[in-house]
């Protein structure tokens, strides 16, 4: 368990969870990660079997047992998926989830497959979720379905589903100096995501449930990323979350969007990203990087 503990917002004795609402220029990020898993499988393919047992940013897992996670989650995200597809009630299977081991008995029952089997499990999991997707209509990615974050929108989870991906690509290839390059769309995804997981975590206003210090006050501000000319990203925090586009020329400059997502998770110096933030928003990411510290 991190410092702080995940906050996860469920739909419990009638209260719906709090409204997240992300742009619909961002929303939709099935290309983006079909791209990026068709990336990490070509990757994963040219990988010396060696090198599977290396270590990566992730201090508890090695590159194979980091595909291992992967493929887990895969499973679970095809069950959600598949639910809110479907219109059917969200699970809870999660509920309780601690981000620090909640799967590592998961994972360590994928350690005795040979490493060419994992990773065509793996393709074989990326594929059963990206036909699932396929089948959401327009007015079904607004259904809510279950992730460790609780109930939120298919588009939200969605954009979780990327998030970790991305995150965990750069964990095992970053250590060999090989950080793959992300395409705009893909940048933009990540990067809305971790915005979004650093308001939930940072605490909202009036939280019920809240499970640490929360703003006292609304924050309301946009950023500009270097690798994201010409958009930048409004975020909105009251009672429930806001992002969307906004013009660079009305945005407080953040620097690089890959430092801001890896920083945000964990994975960089935070303190150089907090530095250029405005001090509101400097203070609910700081909250929220516990989470996962």
């Amino acid at each position: 368990m991190g410092i702080r503990p995940l906050r996860q917002y469920y739909q419990r004795d009638g209260d719906a969870p709090p409204i997240v609402s992300i742009d619909p220029a961002f929303a939709i990020v099935l290309e983006p990660w079909r791209a990026h898993r068709t990336r990490l499988d070509a990757e994963l393919r040219a990988l010396p079997l060696d090198d599977w047992t290396r270590g990566t940013r992730c201090s508890e897992w090695n590159a194979r047992e980091v595909v291992g996670h992967l493929m887990v989650v895969d499973g679970f995200f095809g069950l959600t998926f598949s639910n809110a597809r479907d219109g059917a009630t969200p699970t809870t299977f999660l509920d309780g989830f601690d981000p620090a081991s909640s799967s590592d008995d998961l994972v360590a029952a994928t350690l005795p497959v040979p490493v060419p089997e994992l990773i065509e499990q793996s393709r074989a999991a990326t594929l059963n979720v990206a036909g699932i997707l396929d089948g959401f209509a327009a007015d079904t990615w607004t259904n809510r379905c279950e992730s460790p974050l609780g109930h939120f929108p298919a588009s939200v989870i969605a954009g979780h589903m990327l998030w970790d991906s991305w995150l965990h690509e750069r964990d095992i290839f970053e250590p060999r100096g090989e950080a793959p390059e992300s395409p705009a769309d893909e940048l933009t995804a990540v990067t809305w995501f971790a915005l979004c997981f650093g308001a939930l975590q940072g605490g909202l206003l009036n939280d019920p449930n809240a499970v640490g210090d929360a703003p006292e006050s609304p924050i309301d501000c946009a950023l500009a990323f270097d690798e994201l000319p010409g958009l930048a990203m409004r975020m909105e925090v009251g009672e429930g979350l806001t992002i969307t586009a906004a013009a660079p020329i009305d945005a407080a400059p953040a620097g690089s969007a890959v430092a801001f997502v890896d920083a945000c998770a964990g994975r960089g110096p935070l303190a150089e990203v907090l530095d250029r933030l405005p001090a509101d928003l400097a203070a609910q990411l700081s909250r929220a990087a516990l989470v996962l510290a």
